[in-house]
C-alpha cells in the first residue's frame, strides 16, 4: 500500500479538496543539485495540485491532515492504462495502416496512439484509485 499525507484545503457536504505537499525522494534533487529531471518535470505544471474527492458524510475541516492510500495493483493498472494501452493501439494502428504502404503506417500509428490515449483517459476516469482516511 502506497500512502501519502495530505492537507484538507476545503470541505463541504459533497466532499473534500485536498493538497499533497511535494517532496523529493531523491537526495540530490532535495538539495538542489539534481540532474535537471525535476526541473523539466515541473515546467508548466502546478507542483501541489488541489484534488476534489467525493466523500460525503465526513467531518473534515480545512487544515486537517488526511492519508491517501493507493494499492500497488491500482498503480500498476494506471501505468498500464497510461503507457501500455496507447503503445498497443499505436502498434496495431501501424500494422493495419502498413497494408496501405508507409504513409498508411504513419497515419495508422497516429490514429492508434490518439485512440489509445483517449480510451485510456475514458477508462481512468471511471476509477477511484485511492481511499481517504483520517491521519492518526
Amino acid at each position: 500500500m502506497i500512502e501519502e499525507s495530505a492537507e484538507v484545503t476545503q470541505a463541504d457536504s459533497t466532499g473534500v479538496w485536498i493538497q499533497c505537499r511535494s517532496r523529493s525522494n531523491c537526495a540530490r534533487c532535495a538539495a538542489g543539485r539534481g540532474c535537471g529531471g525535476a526541473l523539466l518535470g515541473s515546467i508548466g505544471r502546478n507542483r501541489d495540485p488541489v484534488i476534489h474527492i467525493s466523500q460525503p458524510g465526513h467531518d473534515w475541516r480545512p487544515g486537517d491532515t488526511v492519508r491517501l492510500q493507493l494499492p500497488e495493483r491500482r498503480l500498476l493498472g494506471a501505468a498500464g492504462l497510461a503507457y501500455g494501452l496507447p503503445l498497443a493501439t499505436l502498434l496495431c494502428g501501424s500494422l493495419v495502416g502498413n497494408l496501405f504502404g508507409d504513409p498508411g503506417a504513419v497515419v495508422g500509428a497516429v490514429a492508434g496512439l490518439t485512440g489509445g490515449v483517449g480510451l485510456g483517459r475514458l477508462l481512468a476516469g471511471r476509477q477511484l484509485p485511492f481511499s481517504l482516511t483520517d491521519h492518526p
